[in-house]
């Protein structure tokens, strides 16, 4: 059997300086955000800053606008799946070709957002596969193939004769991205209801009535869908 000649002999060894300190990310404030204009988090650590510095969120890189070798303040990039995302810090050092530092993973929890007013029809649009009648709801950041969506409904102001009545329902797992979800609302009893959405595991937050002289001042207050009285929401149960 043939056998290999000895390798060749070593020429040069190139050696690199490797880094004193790694990242290394403690907590992150706020631990749970959405996508609303703006939104960002600040990473707590060691060892953060320094030249080639970036943050890996998700699969997306991000630059971070304030830097210190305590706490990064980072501003969420466009692009993330609802639900939660590895956050990291990385840092390419000289020469970045052969060496790149990066810090322990993070969980960050991105919630879905109601981009815009819930509403409710009775009959789906033609050529559409929603159900009828439905509730649909815009979130974002967009929701993905494969999530599983579940809307809470919570009736916003019942009368005093009776408790308010609430809702719950879930959607299997997607088909295809959307920023529109589609929810059955047969049998759901007509009235003003509070909407929540949840995407894996990830609840969408409710808005506070922060007016003083609203009569609903220091209680949830939106987003709300209205139902009105039909033959199928006069038989529904709480």
């Amino acid at each position: 059997v043939p056998v290999p000649p000895p390798a060749l002999p070593v020429l040069r060894i190139p050696i690199w300086p490797v880094p004193a300190g790694r990242p290394e990310i403690e907590r992150i404030e706020p631990p749970a955000l959405d996508d609303a204009p703006g939104a960002g988090f600040t990473i707590y650590g060691d060892n953060l800053s320094g030249p080639g510095t970036t943050v890996r969120i998700g699969a997306r890189p991000a630059t971070p606008s304030k830097m210190s070798p305590g706490a990064l303040t980072v501003a969420l990039p466009d692009g993330l799946r609802i639900g939660t995302v590895g956050v990291q810090v990385v840092r390419a050092e000289a020469p970045a070709e052969h060496w790149i530092v990066e810090s322990n993973p993070f969980a960050l929890l991105l919630r879905p957002r109601v981009s815009g007013a819930p509403s409710y029809a009775a009959e789906a649009p033609a050529g559409s596969s929603a159900p009828s009648p439905a509730i649909y709801v815009p979130v974002s950041p967009a929701a993905a193939p494969g999530q599983v969506a579940q809307l809470y409904l919570d009736e916003s102001d019942p009368p005093a004769d009776r408790p308010a009545r609430g809702y719950s329902v879930a959607i299997g797992a997607l088909r295809e991205m959307t920023t529109l979800l589609a929810f059955p609302a047969a049998g759901v009893a007509a009235g003003s209801y509070l909407v929540r959405i949840v995407i894996d595991g990830a609840t969408s937050l409710l808005a506070i009535d922060t007016d003083p002289a609203s009569p609903t001042y220091g209680r949830y207050a939106s987003p709300l869908v209205s139902v009105p009285q039909t033959d199928a929401s006069a038989e529904g149960a709480p």
